[in-house]
Order: structure tokens, then C-alpha cells, then sequence
């Protein structure tokens, strides 16, 4: 069971934007990097794919060969997929010339199919499939894009180096969205503080809206119900009241795919080493081993020592070394054993949980409930479908009582209740 850690601290700078210094042995493309119930695989046993070509899709998104390589086994939904060893000194993606797309753009506005096509999925870390996201909002009076900058997971800062580094790309994704939904008005969502003095290029037009500098000021429902000025019922959700929110980095891709044919095949995150004292952010090809990760940027670390969170220290996970970067891997940090406090004693009925929760709920309430495993109440179902586990409540609690993990099993408790 996951316990509460002691956040190690990180540069207040975004480094610049770093690729990969050569290609990985292989590439690990299973459920994770594509989840769902109808997921079927495209490639077959010892074929050689293509950079880009679809090998396995499901009804919202479908899934690229992030390098060209051969197929090396299919074990259930997984596919191993070996990189041609004469490629390994190779740059990681190469450029494609907008005259060969590996996906031509569309010759009009964008639709569900093409997000779906060229495989575009919440990269904030949700993973929600980005059609199922456009398609909701066709039928709604969409009037503002937000474009979700606020970084306040600690220590990442991957959004902050994309801005600065390829915002062209941001803008044209968020300008296609626009377009899309028929939005008006672009409005870019940053953390208060020095860097949000100078408008990154190409946004110096734009609205700039400037939460405060604590977590979790950059969940979607928190920035709408900042500029709604009240928040958001249980059930209802930023497009109903006309907000279209994107990360950053989903929308560098769907600029990338715009412009260079390129679909989702690269992930942009911040790795953050031990004690905070290293700081780099990177495009690494989805599908790429925790492990070699560090291995291919010559970061020592020690399992015996360190262990993997990936996602953020406070809606992360962790992870083996064997698993890999998905879609929505914002960031891996190197956490050492030390840091970890694995102590928990019962809950001393401080409160702590229920005064810090960002929607007010009550956590530890929850958990107790959950705990009794009786028929839920509606106010225990709405709570927990209104809560979004930003782990707030258990990084607080004096007891250390891995508060979010008992929230996570009590919200799959809720959905098979239902069922």
C-alpha cells in the first residue's frame, strides 16, 4: 500500500526542452500505453513497422509505432517492438517535411476522427481519449479554449519548457480547437509568480489568467470555477458552462500533428533525481522502459536505494523500472527510501483532511464509510465521484493515512456497485 511521502524540492527554472541522445534497444507498447475493453492489435509477429504506423487501436484512440523497428512478440496486448540495432546512434524522431505527413492535416477544421486518428489523449496525465473530449463539445456553445499551463505538481515543470521552448506548436494546436468548437476566446491558465510577467511567444495576445501558486490550483474544475467565480456542481463539467480546458503538452501535439504529420509518439516530461537536485526535461518515445530512460540520459540511481514515482509525487505512482512512459506520464522522479515515510498511526479527528480538501469534501469521512463496505449513501456516491484524487488530504494528514489510495478503491467500489 502506497504511503505518504516527504516531497523533495526542485529548481524553480524550467531547463530547455532535451531530446533523447540515442535510440532505445526497445519499446514496450501494452495496455498502459492503451488502455480500454476494445483494444485490438494491428502489427503482427516479426513485421517491421514504420515510424508512425498504427499498430493497435481501440473505439477513441489509436496507437503508433513511436520508432521504426520489428515486431519481436505479441504476448496477449502486449507488443515488444526491437529497434533496428544500425538505427541506434540515430537522432530519436527524425523531422518529417510537412510535403510527406505521416497523417495529412485536415483540409478543414478538425474533428473527433482525426483526434482519434493521429492518437491525442489527455497528456495532463488523465489520458482521457481527446474525441470522446471534442465530441461532447459539438454540441455545446464552446466560447473559451483554456489552455491549462498551471504546473503545480512539485517540481514539474515540463508545460513551462514547452512554452518556451515550442510554443508555435501550442498555439497552433489551440488555435485548430478554437476553430473547432467555434471558441472565441483563447485563454491561457499560468501559476502565478515571475514567470507569469512574460507571455511565452506566440500568447502575448491572449488573455493570461494567473492562479495562485499552490496545489492543486491547476485542476480543470478549479481554474473554470475560478473563472465562473463559484464552483462546479457534482456532474457538471466545464463544458456546460462553454470551457474547452487542454494541457499544454496535448496541445504541442496536436500542433506537431498539424503541422508535421506527426502523430502521438513522443512524450515530453520532467525527470526530477534524487533530492531534487537534478532537473531535466525530455521527449522520449512512448512505450520506453523506466529504466532505460535513465540509463540512455546517464542518470545513476540505485533500486536498492530509490524508488520510481512517475505522474507527480501527489497524483503519481509508483512504478517499476520495468514499466514504461505512456501518454500521460508527466514526470519521473528518483525518490530515495529515506524519503518515504512509512509510518501510520490511527486517525487523531484533526480535520486536517476536510479543512485542505480543494472542493471541500470530507476524506476521512469517506474512507470510513467505504471501509463498512454497505450500500452507499447519495451522499457518499456524490462525494466520491466529485473528488479527483489530487492526494491533497493524505500529503496533510499527521496520521499518514494513504487517505487518496483508500479514495481511488472506494470510487472502483462505487462503479461495481452500480453496475
Amino acid at each position: 500500500m502506497p504511503k505518504r511521502l516527504d516531497i523533495p524540492r526542485a529548481g524553480p527554472h524550467a531547463p530547455h526542452l532535451e531530446k533523447l541522445p540515442a535510440r532505445p534497444e526497445y519499446l514496450i507498447l501494452g495496455p498502459a500505453t492503451l488502455p480500454g475493453d476494445d483494444r485490438r492489435i494491428l502489427a503482427t509477429r516479426g513485421e517491421h513497422v514504420q515510424l508512425g504506423q498504427p499498430i493497435a487501436e481501440n473505439r477513441d484512440v489509436v496507437l503508433h509505432a513511436p520508432l521504426p523497428g520489428r515486431v519481436e512478440s505479441i504476448d496477449g496486448d502486449r507488443i515488444i517492438l526491437r529497434i533496428d540495432p544500425e538505427d541506434a546512434n540515430k537522432p530519436n524522431i527524425p523531422d518529417t517535411r510537412p510535403d510527406r505527413p505521416l497523417i495529412p492535416a485536415p483540409e478543414s477544421r478538425i474533428d473527433p476522427a482525426y483526434l482519434r486518428t493521429i492518437g491525442l489523449v489527455g497528456m495532463g496525465g488523465s489520458m482521457f481519449p481527446a474525441s470522446r473530449k471534442l465530441a461532447a463539445c459539438l454540441d455545446t456553445n464552446i466560447h473559451t479554449l483554456v489552455v491549462n499551463a498551471v504546473e503545480c505538481e512539485p517540481g514539474i515543470t515540463i508545460d513551462h519548457a514547452l512554452l518556451e521552448a515550442e510554443s508555435h506548436f501550442v498555439r497552433r494546436g489551440a488555435d485548430a480547437l478554437a476553430a473547432a468548437t467555434g471558441a472565441a476566446n483563447i485563454v491561457l491558465a499560468v501559476q502565478a509568480g515571475p514567470q507569469a510577467e512574460s507571455p511565452p511567444e506566440h500568447f502575448a495576445d491572449v488573455e493570461h489568467l494567473r492562479l495562485p501558486a499552490t496545489y492543486p490550483a491547476g485542476a480543470e474544475r478549479l481554474i473554470v470555477g475560478k473563472m465562473l467565480r463559484r464552483p462546479l456542481a457534482t456532474g457538471e463539467f466545464p463544458f456546460h458552462s462553454g470551457h474547452l480546458v487542454h494541457n499544454v503538452a496535448s496541445l504541442w501535439s496536436l500542433g506537431r500533428a498539424l503541422d508535421l504529420g506527426l502523430p502521438v509518439i513522443e512524450r515530453p516530461l520532467t525527470i526530477i533525481g534524487d533530492g531534487g537536485n537534478l532537473q531535466r526535461n525530455i521527449l522520449a518515445p512512448i512505450g520506453l522502459p523506466f529504466r532505460d530512460l535513465l540509463r540512455l540520459l546517464g542518470l545513476a540511481w540505485d533500486p536498492e536505494k530509490h524508488f520510481l514515482v512517475a505522474g507527480g509525487l501527489m497524483m503519481g505512482r509508483g512504478v517499476e523500472p520495468r514499466q514504461c512512459v505512456t501518454k500521460g506520464t508527466t514526470s519521473l522522479f528518483v525518490v530515495h527510501r529515506r524519503d518515504a515515510n512509512r509510518r501510520e498511526i490511527p486517525c487523531i479527528r484533526c480535520g486536517a483532511c476536510n479543512v485542505h480538501c480543494p472542493l471541500k469534501l470530507h476524506p476521512i469521512g469517506m474512507v470510513k464509510r467505504v471501509a463498512t463496505q454497505s450500500p452507499p449513501s447519495a451522499a457518499l456516491r456524490e462525494q466520491l465521484e466529485a473528488c479527483f484524487l489530487c492526494g491533497l488530504c493524505a500529503a496533510v494528514c499527521p496520521s499518514r493515512i494513504p487517505l487518496v489510495y483508500h479514495l481511488a478503491k472506494g470510487k472502483q467500489w462505487i462503479r461495481q456497485h452500480t453496475r
